[in-house]
């Protein structure tokens, strides 16, 4: 009999109502075969003896009846392939009462992934309870974790979670006193009688996703709480990842015991599809590491998490809001900056250059992807203006790349007869010209403000007629795979752009275009474009108007050249800028705390 004492890392677990339709996320069965090799169940071996500190690794079962346990270690290759190896073959009564029995794992960190199945005698009647995956030394070090959430008018999204995270820790009362959320109320909707002991619901100013963290970081600072974990509010969450979480960051190593623990964007829409993981600086803004990348099969399980080490120490790397956990001593009583939104979990991992982000499978959370939903005042108004502030500061060399950035950005609007956006982008550079002042301006004012600028502006219909709809659907994903499309591409690059025609002659019949990543030769030689949304079943109608475009060009080149002249003493004002609204006084007179 087994005597030593174990200390759990992983639970195997299964699914809820919410993925009654996803099994295989979880487990695999197939006659008396149950197989935990899937996103949700397996242990990624090497990259947890890699952070952590762990003894000898084990597998506890709870089952009744006769079984055979197989254990598999599993292998990356570099042939997008595994090699699979059965490490141990173990025959198990355990008896007609339920009963635990624990199997030794040899060499474990030898490994990318371990797993095991399940195999029930068909004669014996064996029953599988549960499983977890264990060591037999303790945690190194003992954390108490703070779950700040902000939220702004979703309450169908926060509920839910309020619900199943308040339902787990009744659950599991020994992490009660571990683990706290705290729901940042910007929209001052919430009643406070949805909170409970285990939920503090926190009305708050609308100042953006920044404002609502800061305000959650508070709270962890003022409260001691080791770690907090940031996770946005349209979000479904499995509540063991806030455990897994817990316990990664309890056996982190010396020198790994501040690093971050970012999660995979798993899809809201398609549960099995990792829409993004880690985000790493692109140009002016940030791409995902790994994106849309299924995680059905075993190999993408272990293939969504293989990130380099050495990305760290040279390249700019970020845990996304969506679910980021930290090390508030760390972080030291430092708080994001103003930004509203965009930029600002960039901005928080990036002011901590060095730190790794730890991303295990099963540590997840499942969003609706940004594609179709991002608002146009956020990429074209305070993604520019705010990423100027931030790469000013971090990046090398931005004072000598700004311009052919902001160009790319411009040129696109240009192209695909974005007049909202552009007129978005010129208010950015106006606004990055007023230098740290614009930052202390009312944050609601200022946003709503921006929101009736671009509203005021847009032409965005919906589109009744669903057989127009479904038809332009059809076009636009047709024309990007016809040859007509590749060549007028080619033309397009071969013109930069080929827009400025004189003839009217040129142009052609109306076209349609997709809302998201609108591909520009979708307007090449096109006099009006409907431009359709799919989620929302929307559209817009956008005219070239070569009035308008030489308008803009002559503002833009004017205000990008005084950008020019007074970087300099931009960057000194954003510096210092930065130094005072990272700081606890600042925010509590901006949150307006003291009223």
């Amino acid at each position: 009999m087994f005597e030593e004492k174990l200390f759990t890392l992983s639970r195997i677990v299964f699914p809820d109502s919410d993925f009654a339709q996803d099994i295989d996320l979880f487990y695999r069965k197939k006659e008396y075969v149950m197989s935990f090799d899937t996103w949700m169940n397996l242990f990624a071996a090497k990259k947890w003896y890699s952070y952590c500190a762990l003894g000898k690794l084990y597998l506890k079962v709870s089952a009744t009846g006769k079984a055979r346990i197989d254990l598999y270690g599993h292998m990356l290759k570099k042939t997008e392939n595994l090699n699979n190896k059965l490490l141990s073959s173990v025959e198990v009564d355990f008896g007609n009462e339920q009963s635990e029995k624990v199997i030794s794992v040899e060499n474990a960190e030898n490994y990318d992934g371990i797993s095991f199945s399940f195999i029930s005698d068909k004669d014996a009647n064996a029953q599988f309870f549960g499983a977890s995956w264990c060591t037999d030394i303790p945690p190194v070090r003992n954390h108490r974790l703070a779950i700040a959430t902000c939220t702004f008018k979703r309450e169908a999204y926060i509920k839910k979670t309020i619900r199943k995270f308040s339902d787990f820790i009744k659950n599991n009362e020994d992490l009660s006193k571990k683990l706290h959320m705290f729901v940042i109320d910007n929209g001052k909707t919430l009643s406070p009688t949805i909170g409970n002991s285990y939920v503090d619901i926190v009305p708050n100013m609308n100042a953006g996703g920044a404002g609502g963290f800061c305000r959650g970081l508070m709270f962890a600072y003022d409260d001691n709480y080791s770690r907090c974990l940031f996770m946005d509010d349209d979000v479904e969450i499995f509540p063991e990842s806030f455990f897994r979480t817990l316990v990664l960051a309890e056996y982190f190593k010396e020198e790994y015991k501040d690093a971050f623990i970012s999660s995979p964007m798993m899809s809201i829409y398609d549960k099995s599809m990792c829409a993004e993981n880690l985000t790493v600086q692109s140009e002016l803004w940030l791409k995902g590491y790994y994106r849309n990348i299924s995680v059905k099969n075993l190999y993408n399980c272990l293939k969504v998490i293989d990130i380099d080490k050495k990305l760290f120490d040279t390249v700019y790397t970020s845990s996304a809001w969506w679910y980021a956990c930290f090390s508030t001593t760390l972080t030291k009583n430092e708080y994001p900056l103003p930004v509203f939104f965009r930029g600002d979990d960039a901005e928080w991992s990036w002011r901590f250059r060095g730190q790794h982000h730890v991303s295990m499978s099963g540590v997840c959370i499942w969003h609706a992807p940004f594609a179709w939903r991002v608002e146009k005042v956020a990429d074209y108004y305070y993604l520019p203006r705010n990423m100027f502030w931030i790469n000013s500061i971090y990046t090398k060399n931005f004072k000598r790349d700004f311009n052919s950035l902001y160009n790319k950005k411009f040129n696109y609007l240009i192209q695909t007869y974005n007049y909202t956006c552009v007129e978005l982008l010129l208010q950015a550079i106006k606004d990055i010209l007023k230098g740290g002042e614009i930052y202390k301006e009312n944050p609601e004012v200022q946003y709503k403000r921006i929101s009736a600028f671009a509203k005021e502006m847009s032409n965005v219909v919906p589109c009744d007629d669903s057989v127009e709809f479904e038809n332009a659907k059809s076009s636009f994903i047709t024309n990007r795979r016809s040859l007509k499309y590749i060549i007028l591409r080619i033309i397009q690059i071969m013109t930069n752009g080929g827009l400025y025609f004189p003839q009217k002659l040129f142009f052609r019949k109306e076209g349609v275009a997709q809302d998201w990543s609108t591909p520009a030769v979708s307007f090449f030689l096109r006099k009006k474009v409907n431009v359709y949304n799919i989620l929302t079943k929307t559209y817009e109608c956008r005219t070239f108007d070569r009035k308008r475009i030489k308008e803009y060009q002559k503002e833009y080149k004017n205000l990008m050249k005084k950008l020019t002249d007074n970087y300099d003493i931009l960057y000194k004002n954003l510096s210092d800028a930065h130094d005072e609204m990272t700081k606890r006084d600042f925010w509590n007179n901006y949150l307006e705390l003291s009223k």
